[in-house]
């Protein structure tokens, strides 16, 4: 059984509390063993739970040390790692991430953190309860969000003869979203670096090349985010905003697996002074800062500096050209005026 923390070592349930005051609970025990009581006089002559006092009579040794007995179903994870996982579950609903049993087993069964056992039994309760009103006050607000880039820019309308059917213009032969872009802002204009995830095996600092400074990469065979490397990127944001006791974070992101199903983030967020709120499922168009103001300008930026680079060099690009013309594109859209327009337009 799960036990939620209590004032006391051990877990006593609360109405068996209130009859336990003083010794009578002992009192009784004794009264049946030694002078032969029947349990249900002895339960009205000392004001105890029959019930309680019928499991107790089960224990031998001294009443005054029975009446200390734990009763219920003893923890299948041990004392410490039971602790550790009412500790996470408590700490999710206090984040306004309250957890079902379907995601708490994904997450029992991915967590490296509690070191759990691969094969766990699952015969044990969770005891449910309903949140209260709470109110966070914080210094600093930041907003993460990601984006796929293709090294095809799109295509602009350009003048050309009247009458002609077919424009053309020189393009990238290659499709698809070979990087994924993670950027964060905060409420004040600042803006973190970003980190970059190729659609590659194998890394290759070349990949770099250009990239704004402090930049963080990571290579993946599927070209998108996975939970190992939003966590990378959580480490990377812990960096750079320091947060601490004294000054605390808030981090806005919208509900996607590798941030709400993360252990690993979820303890990070908590050993560093990080709360996070995830926003509601199909509303990041209204609601997350990124995409009401940075993500538009960066990607008209972004195609600009392709169309150029590719009017300069006279062929199509590389993702080995991707970060360095990123990085302009970046250079130009961040902005502390644009980081304050998206949270002032979200209300955030």
């Amino acid at each position: 059984m799960i036990k939620l923390p209590r004032k006391t070592e051990k877990y006593i349930p609360k109405n068996a509390r209130k009859q336990w005051e003083g010794n009578a609970m002992a009192r009784a025990i004794k009264a049946i063993k030694e002078d032969s009581m029947p349990c249900r006089k002895a339960a009205k002559t000392f004001k105890v739970s029959r019930s309680t006092l019928q499991r107790l009579l089960k224990h031998n040794g001294d009443p005054d040390q029975i009446v200390k007995t734990v009763l219920g179903r003893k923890t299948v994870l041990g004392e410490n790692l039971d602790r550790q996982l009412v500790e996470y579950i408590l700490t999710m609903e206090a984040k306004f991430y309250g957890l079902t049993g379907e995601i708490l087993e994904f997450g029992i069964h991915v967590s490296r953190p509690l070191a759990l056992p691969a094969k766990m039994p699952h015969d044990f309760t969770i005891i449910l309860r309903k949140n209260t009103t709470a109110t966070i006050f914080h210094h600093k607000i930041f907003n993460v969000d990601e984006t796929g880039l293709s090294i095809v820019s799109k295509i602009p309308q350009v003048i050309g003869r009247k009458g002609k059917r077919q424009i053309v213009a020189i393009t990238s032969a290659e499709r698809g979203s070979p990087v994924i872009f993670i950027a964060s802002m905060s409420a004040d204009g600042q803006f973190i670096p970003p980190m970059l995830i190729f659609t590659k095996k194998n890394r290759n600092d070349q990949l770099m090349r250009g990239a704004p400074p402090a930049s963080i990469y990571a290579v993946h065979p599927s070209g998108w985010i996975q939970q190992n490397l939003f966590t990378q990127w959580f480490q990377h944001f812990i960096s750079f905003v320091k947060p601490s006791a004294e000054d605390p974070v808030l981090l806005v992101l919208d509900g996607h697996y590798s941030h709400t199903r993360n252990v690993d983030v979820i303890l990070l967020a908590r050993e560093n002074n990080i709360s996070i709120i995830s926003l509601p499922p199909h509303s990041t168009h209204k609601l997350n800062p990124l995409d009401k103001s940075f993500m538009g300008p960066f990607k008209v930026y972004y195609s600009e500096e392709i169309r150029n680079w590719i009017k300069v060099h006279q062929r199509a690009i590389s993702v080995f050209d991707v970060a360095e013309l990123l990085g302009k594109a970046f250079l130009k859209s961040q902005t502390a005026r644009i980081a304050v327009n998206g949270f002032q337009v979200t209300g955030i």
